[in-house]
């Protein structure tokens, strides 16, 4: 589940920014809807699993205190929302603004750190996973924000130009921001 997060987390930004055609082929669509139904099942699972209670130590095996905890954090609807395909039930509602509803797939991130904190391992490798974790989340941060400083640019098409005397004569700078190659354009906003 972590590891089709992470795909999600990396590859949802970059189409809502870039609209890259090797992204729209038949394959990857229909991994999106089998991660999709993956977090569906892990939705009815979660529903069943059970918790440590907090206060007493003791296991919680009773269907209804589960259900009601998983509702009561609020993680369901997080996890509800951004597994319904919107883009497949709304079909006449311009797909530009429900793809935004899939950046709520980035809370499914979340869960790296609740898996290091039940791994049952000694303290310094959790500290060191605890690490990367944070490596993680800032290379997501970074990677983030150049889709969406993209997107920016790309919507409003306009740029303001460096009035330097070095970019006097030169091509244009924000030429770059619109180019066909979807590579360029993240390796140039990152």
């Amino acid at each position: 589940i972590i590891c089709l997060s992470i795909y999600n987390s990396f590859t949802i930004t970059a189409v809502i920014a870039f609209d890259p055609a090797t992204l729209r082929i038949w394959y990857f669509m229909a991994l999106d809807a089998l991660i999709d139904l993956i977090f569906l099942f892990d939705i009815i699972l979660s529903f069943r699993t059970t918790y440590l209670d907090p206060k007493t130590g003791t296991e919680v095996s009773d269907q209804h205190a589960i259900a009601k905890k998983y509702l009561a954090e609020g993680r369901f609807f997080i996890d509800f929302a951004s597994s319904v395909p919107f883009e497949a039930i709304f079909t006449t509602i311009n797909p530009q603004y429900l793809q935004v509803f899939g950046l709520l797939k980035l809370a499914r991130v979340r869960r790296i750190g609740i898996v290091i904190r039940n791994l049952n391992i000694r303290v310094d490798i959790k500290v060191f996973f605890k690490v990367l974790q944070l490596l993680f989340y800032l290379v997501l941060y970074i990677h983030v924000f150049a889709c969406l400083w993209y997107w920016f640019v790309r919507t409003n098409q306009s740029w303001v130009l460096n009035m330097d005397f070095i970019w006097v004569g030169t091509q244009p700078t924000y030429e770059v921001y619109f180019q066909t190659d979807p590579l360029k354009q993240y390796l140039l906003n990152y």
